[in-house]
C-alpha cells in the first residue's frame, strides 16, 4: 500500500510540474508581446539621414520602416538644393506612393533650403489600417526628386 502512495505522490509531482512549465511559458509569451509593443511606443534615437549631394539629392533614415497596420510613422528626410534660390518644401508638396495604396495621411513641417545647401525635415505618414502583412515598396517625391524605400508591415 505504501508503494501506492508514494507512486500516486511522483504522478501528481509530474502534473504539477507540467503544469507549472506551461503557465511559465504563457507568462513568458505574455511578457515578450508586451515589451514588443511598449518597444514600438518608445521613440528610437533620432538617425540622420546620409548627407545628399548634387546626384542624389533626396536621402531618407530610416530606408526600411517597420510598422503595423493603423500605426503613424515617422520618416526623416534631408535634401540639397542645387539650385542659387530657396527652395520652399511643404507638406503639399511631398507625396508618398506605395504598392497597394497603404499610406495617407501625409505631413510636414517642411523647410526652407538656401541655394547650395541641404537641410533635414520630419515626414509623418498614417499606414493604412487594412494594410496587409510584409514588405511594400513605396516612392516619396518632393519638388519632382523621388526617393525609393520600403515599409515592413508586421
Amino acid at each position: 500500500m505504501k508503494r501506492k502512495a508514494s507512486m500516486s505522490l511522483g504522478v501528481n509531482s509530474i502534473v504539477v510540474l507540467i503544469i507549472a512549465v506551461i503557465v511559465l511559458g504563457l507568462v513568458i509569451g505574455f511578457i515578450n508581446q508586451m515589451f514588443t509593443k511598449i518597444s514600438r511606443q518608445v521613440q528610437l534615437p533620432e538617425c540622420t539621414p546620409e548627407t545628399p549631394t548634387g546626384s542624389n539629392p533626396l536621402t531618407l533614415c530610416p530606408e526600411t520602416v517597420v510598422a503595423s497596420p493603423g500605426e503613424q510613422v515617422a520618416i526623416n528626410v534631408m535634401m540639397f538644393n542645387a539650385g542659387s534660390g530657396d527652395l520652399s518644401i511643404s507638406g503639399d508638396s511631398i507625396g508618398i506612393k506605395c504598392t497597394d495604396n497603404i499610406v495617407n495621411a501625409i505631413q510636414s513641417l517642411g523647410a526652407t533650403i538656401p541655394g547650395g545647401q541641404s537641410k533635414k525635415f520630419g515626414v509623418t505618414f498614417k499606414v493604412s489600417s487594412g494594410a496587409g502583412k510584409g514588405i511594400h515598396l513605396c516612392q516619396i517625391e518632393i519638388n519632382s526628386e523621388v526617393k525609393e524605400f520600403k515599409i515592413k508591415i508586421e
